[in-house]
């Protein structure tokens, strides 16, 4: 007879999950106050060199998913944009993605969209934002600077490039604050991110 798997506190009961989640969230909060070198500094001007460019189609057929949830993300995703785009990565500096855009509320016009819990598609506020750092990650992937935290979907590719350009894998999972996507500037160059969102795509650029 198999024994009956013991289940985690955060699994026990929705209430037991906040509470989990609030933890972590402060013991996020708590490491970041001894990371002095969280990169925050912005500038409106780019930088003179493109290292790479891409764009991502924000609107997908997701099976029988509600386009409701894709124009939700579409909104989140521009929500998101301006806190990021124009970040300076000085040299020895880390990119947070969460540091930037910060939490995901309605009082700051977050909508619902589409996530995954528990390795199973829901739907939740600010959902669609791993569509962002999926790219994100692609861009870095084709820079020297070194990725210092990437999570996993199990088993799942929720937002896949449309086409399949980039390879399977290469997603990430966030959640504010203690999921978090980060890599380091460990060259001697100065590296800016450049980004904004349109009725269709989501664009990116580092410069240099």
């Amino acid at each position: 007879m198999h024994k009956r798997k013991r289940k985690l506190f955060c699994e026990i009961s929705p209430l037991t999950y906040q509470i989990s989640a609030i933890r972590c969230r402060l013991m996020r909060h708590i490491a970041d106050l001894s990371t002095g070198n969280l990169a925050t500094s912005k500038s409106a001007d780019s930088l003179p060199f493109m290292v790479y460019k891409h764009s991502s189609l924000i609107r997908r057929k997701l099976g029988n998913v509600d386009p409701l949830l894709q124009d939700n993300k579409a909104t989140n995703l521009s929500l998101s944009a301006p806190r990021i785009s124009g970040v300076i990565i000085k040299p020895s500096e880390i990119f947070s993605f969460w540091k930037l855009v910060g939490s995901c509320t309605a009082k700051k016009g977050y909508k619902e969209g589409l996530t995954i819990r528990s390795g199973r598609p829901s739907i939740g506020l600010g959902g669609g934002m791993c569509q962002f750092t999926n790219l994100i990650h692609w861009l870095v992937l084709h820079t020297p600077m070194q990725i210092v935290e990437h999570h996993h979907h199990d088993g799942m590719d929720l937002f896949p490039d449309y086409g399949r350009q980039i390879p399977f894998g290469t997603g990430t999972s966030i959640l504010y604050n203690y999921l978090d996507y980060r890599f380091k500037n460990t060259t001697d160059i100065t590296f800016q991110l450049i980004t904004h969102t349109c009725e269709e795509y989501l664009y990116w650029q580092p410069c240099s």
